[in-house]
């Protein structure tokens, strides 16, 4: 039988929207993960006026594996390391803990902390836990900007009976964390999220069908919007099953910044590659898989990365038994923009229907492409 926490939903203005007063400390939010610590977000540094440099944007996700913050500061320092040399814009975080077993807000604060200490850029947090008890541990997704912060919103994902525990299954709450960041003259729309992993194709359809909708009223103004996370989509698995989700999300108007012309992709799991982004880490696990991404809309992609994957590179370590992904971004040729104009086509709802760190150690696509509509390789499995 599932058991069920209710969550209290945050406070909002009337357009939904949670404005961020200065120096308000980060809520916790209470959700559904059973576990032990409290939540006590601090206030987030200053913000390095330097948000997308000549008009390049870096962006980074990671799942960050949340039993890993039981020992943090094995991931934060070399974390931390990596984006004082390879400062990036944004980073996008899942699976991020927060408690007393971090001894601070959430790993995003301890990382943002350790990062400003070794002299690298100084980010804004933007922490949204989904799952766990409020004032014990939460578990949920966070957003380090570089970016000024206009506005933030966090979206719940239908919840899923998929933790396993005391010989029942127990619904998980999880969320899509939304923010507008200043870039570039404009407004950027940044959605982070973590879909379903215990769960089935449809179930995972209907929290993907939520993100599509928040993402298509994100960018009816127009903006060009970033959505990466860990999507638990894998175009392989089970004969393709999940391929049509993949690709629902281009259909809506997004690019995968890895291409999709690309040979490799992850098809042999048995036989990793530099595109896959799970499994690098677990000795019990023998296959990798790939299924982190970063989507474009109203952007072009100049470069991607995968990073901390010692399965491909075994002189780099892993953070966590995710790798992560990267990519640098631009806004495509056009006209100069003015002050607080827009750019990048609008985004609009999608009807889902029910269907079948080394240098080896990192993929690289160089070379710009424009955002819209990819087109899906023959090679693709």
């Amino acid at each position: 039988m599932a058991t069920r926490l209710r969550r209290r939903s945050p406070r909002a203005g009337r357009d939904g929207i949670r404005r961020i007063p200065a120096g308000r400390r980060g809520g916790a939010l209470p959700g559904l993960l059973l576990a032990l610590l409290l939540l006590a977000p601090g206030p987030p540094p200053a913000v390095a006026a330097a948000c997308g440099d000549a008009g390049r944007l870096r962006v980074l996700t990671f799942n960050l594996q949340f039993t890993r913050a039981f020992r943090p500061e094995r991931q934060v320092e070399p974390l931390a390391a990596h984006l004082v040399s390879r400062p990036a814009d944004l980073v996008l975080l899942q699976e991020v803990a927060g408690g007393l077993v971090t001894g601070a807000g959430s790993v995003a604060h301890l990382l943002a902390e350790r990062i400003s200490a070794l002299g690298g850029p100084r980010y804004e947090v933007v922490h949204a836990p989904a799952s766990g008890v409020e004032g014990f541990f939460t578990v949920g997704n966070a957003v380090l900007s570089r970016c000024p912060v206009l506005a933030r919103r966090t979206i719940p994902l239908p919840e899923i009976a998929e933790l396993r525990f005391a010989g029942g299954r127990w619904r998980l709450a999880r969320n899509l964390l939304r923010l507008d960041v200043r870039f570039a003259g404009g407004v950027l729309h940044v959605l982070d999220t973590h879909l379903c992993a215990d769960c089935t194709v449809e179930e995972r359809r209907r929290q993907l069908a939520v993100v599509l909708s928040a993402a298509g009223t994100a960018g009816s103004d127009g903006a060009p919007v970033v959505l990466g996370g860990d999507f638990n989509i894998d175009r392989v698995r089970d004969g393709g099953a999940e391929r049509p989700l993949h690709e629902a999300i281009l259909a809506a108007g997004f690019a995968d910044s890895a291409g999709t012309g690309t040979h490799g992709w992850c098809e042999r799991p048995a036989h990793p590659d530099a595109f896959c982004t799970v499994g690098v880490a677990d000795p019990w696990r023998p296959e990798s898989r790939r299924i982190d991404y970063i989507f474009v809309r109203g952007l072009a992609v100049l470069a991607h990365e995968v990073l901390f994957n010692p399965r491909i590179d075994p002189d780099t370590i892993a953070l966590s038994n995710h790798a992560a992904v990267q990519a640098v971004l631009t806004l495509p040729p056009g006209p100069p923009r003015r002050e607080g104009e827009s750019a990048g086509p609008s985004g609009g709802r999608i009807s889902l229907r029910s269907g079948g760190a080394g240098r080896r150690g990192r993929h690289r696509r160089r070379g710009p492409r424009p955002q819209g509509r990819a087109r899906t390789s023959r090679g693709c499995g």
